[in-house]
């Protein structure tokens, strides 16, 4: 009996038009019914007192229907005009974050009218994306907090904007565009020095496997991702290497990070179990979160074994960029051939 009150409670709270109706409703059965019983010899007016009940309930219900087709029109109307206001705010904050940011120095009147951006979108935002946009303004203007990405604050927005966020590549892809074209525009020709060295790697390395071995693995040619450069040897049995390069990620060019990551996702189990094994006796990862342990099938399946390094560089003759490799190169050779020397030759398993 509780539970069925609960329940009807619920119902009242949540529909409040349909507990209208119901109640005019029964309210309207009951008198009706005392003047049916006082009229029953009469049928002339049993059928008056009908159409009124009839009439009524009509004029209840559409009522009470238009006045719920009026709220739900005035909420869209005002859910549209809330989504473009958000849209229009979070605009101009990011035209204004891109235009002042990168500068060395943000002045007073660039300030406040980031100041002023952030007190109109918070009119609109949810606490989360507030409390991101200031976080970021606070670290990159005052940095009393630690530092944090735009693509952060993007994120955020396209959070807010009920736009899929599911993408985790999204976030680094952004993150490319703004690493290679905020900062490091004037650099570019830096970017294109990495980007022919990449090619250079690729070649040097197939080479040097099927020298060594007469090692025979399916490449593909580099190409640009995240922020650098990688490229893909891939054997008979599955397994996957990949090479990585990043773009410098200082003004100062001193050190260029590259990795050697192993895919084994479309290894078969036992290829895959012999592969990691033999990697991680070569000091390669799991590219997990610190702590997570998930098992084995979930790791191939979700997860890269990666191993980095860090090729030196320095500028040269008109300022040119100056890349040294060849160490990294041989490590990378090394790491694949022992790799491969531990699988079985031929066919996926």
């Amino acid at each position: 009996m509780k539970g069925l009150k609960a329940k009807f409670s619920k119902l009242i709270q949540y529909n409040p038009q349909l507990f209208s109706v119901l109640s005019i409703g029964l309210l309207s059965f009951l008198i009706f019914y005392v003047l049916f019983k006082q009229v029953s010899t009469d049928d002339y007016l049993r059928e008056i007192i009908a159409a009124l009940i009839a009439t009524i309930l009509t004029v209840t219900i559409t009522t009470l229907l238009l006045k719920s087709q009026t709220e739900s029109e005035e909420a869209k109307e005002r859910n549209v005009e809330i989504l473009r206001r958000k849209i229009d705010s979070y605009n101009v904050f990011i035209d204004s974050i891109i235009d002042t940011m990168d500068q060395d120095e943000v002045t007073e009147d660039e300030a406040k009218a980031i100041r002023k951006q952030v007190y109109h979108l918070s009119l609109f935002s949810a606490p989360d994306t507030v409390q991101e946009v200031v976080h970021y303004v606070r670290s990159h203007l005052l940095g009393d907090v630690e530092e944090t990405d735009f693509i952060d604050v993007v994120q955020a927005f396209r959070q807010e904007l009920k736009l899929d966020t599911s993408d985790e590549l999204l976030g680094a892809d952004l993150e490319a565009v703004d690493k290679l074209i905020g900062q490091g525009f004037s650099n570019r020709e830096v970017f294109f020095a990495v980007r022919d060295y990449a090619a250079r790697m690729q070649e040097e390395i197939a080479g040097a496997l099927a020298a060594g071995r007469d090692l025979t693995l399916t490449a593909e040619p580099p190409y640009g991702s995240l922020s650098g450069m990688e490229f893909h040897f891939t054997n008979a049995n599955a397994v996957t290497y990949i090479v990585h390069v990043d773009y410098p990620p200082e003004t100062e060019f001193t050190s260029i990070p590259a990795g050697l990551f192993i895919e084994l996702g479309d290894a078969a189990p036992q290829i895959a179990k012999v592969a990691a094994d033999a990697a991680t006796g070569r000091d390669f990862e799991w590219d997990c979160d610190e702590g997570e342990t998930p098992p084995f099938d979930q790791l191939v399946r979700d997860h890269l074994l990666e191993k980095h390094f860090d090729m030196a560089c320095r500028r040269g003759a008109k300022q040119a960029l100056v890349i040294n490799g060849k160490a990294v190169i041989n490590r990378i050779v090394a790491d694949i051939e022992a790799l491969e020397r531990q699988l079985p030759t031929g066919g996926k398993g």
